[in-house]
């Protein structure tokens, strides 16, 4: 990975990032159960969500939280090997024709909701007072960011 951060690899072509098995499916239905012990929430404004992603990582408390709107993995803004049809095998013209349509498509109303929302997962194994001090820590990286503004 790039640093920590895997979300910052890039995808160098089509297929680079292989979609799960049924196992691992399997085990992700699982996993939803766990649903609530993972919090997205969101800022005013695409501007103010970053510095709060700068701020929560310049105190050493982004771990745990991801701005998916940056992100190389999650998010469609980044996905230029989509959009330009990289791959390492031929595909049809159609196939080609279809993918690079995705240069000019507008995702505005994503970008709106994406460019504000991070998500914090909560561990299983935390304590409550950890939660909480979790809690306390990014909200006063928040009113930090907000004072500012």
């Amino acid at each position: 990975h790039a640093g920590v951060d895997r979300g910052a690899d890039l995808h160098p072509f089509i297929g680079y990032n292989y979609r799960i098995s049924e196992l691992h499916a399997a085990v992700g239905l699982a996993q939803i159960r766990k649903l609530d012990t993972f919090l997205s929430w969101f800022l005013p404004t695409a501007e103010t969500t970053q510095a709060v992603v700068d701020e929560m990582k310049e105190q050493g408390i982004l771990a745990g939280s991801f701005y998916w709107f940056i992100n190389n993995w999650h998010y469609i803004r980044k996905w230029d090997h989509l959009k330009q049809a990289i791959t390492l095998h031929a595909i049809s013209d159609a196939q080609k024709n279809a993918l690079q349509k995705l240069q000019d498509t507008s995702f505005a109303a994503s970008d709106a909701v994406m460019s504000r929302c991070i998500s914090t997962s909560i561990s299983l194994l935390w304590t409550e007072e950890q939660v909480k001090e979790k809690g306390r820590r990014i909200a006063a990286a928040v009113q930090s960011v907000l004072r500012r503004s």
